[in-house]
């Protein structure tokens, strides 16, 4: 009956969101804007220039400068880098499993751009470059 399955990465694959909500309310706070918590779980999926060009549209009303996107992101892949690893969540590696030996295309995709994301999927998962959609492969996330 189906012939494929598209999984978010983020709070699907990894319990990783309370790592996000850490680090998006950190890095803006660095830069003197208030994230609420709840952003991070309502804008997951979105890019990250997304999500910074959001936010500064409701504070500035106007879209973040080159430099404010890089600074912004780099210190939340910074700080991400130095929390906690994300557990998978349980029964996913199961699952892909059971849908791949039924023959079910099974896919990644994501807003993230970072370039440990497909060793990472390919570790846990079995996920190679040509079955993740990353925030890398889109225009407009």
């Amino acid at each position: 009956m189906f012939k494929a399955f598209f999984f978010d990465m983020d709070g699907v694959l990894y319990d990783s969101m309370p790592n996000h909500e850490y680090t998006w309310t950190h890095s803006f706070a660095e830069y003197g804007i208030t994230f609420p918590a709840e952003l991070a779980y309502i804008n997951e999926g979105r890019t990250g220039r997304g999500t910074i060009n959001l936010v500064m549209n409701k504070e500035y009303n106007r879209d973040a400068t080159e430099e404010e996107i890089d600074a912004i992101y780099g210190l939340k892949t910074k700080l991400m880098k130095e929390c906690p690893k994300a557990s998978l969540m349980p029964g996913m590696q199961e699952l892909i499993k059971q849908l791949r030996s039924e023959g079910i295309m099974t896919y990644v995709v994501t807003g993230s751009k970072q370039p440990s994301l497909i060793d990472k999927l390919s570790a846990d998962f079995g996920f190679t470059k040509e079955y993740v959609v990353s925030g890398a492969d889109v225009k407009k996330g």
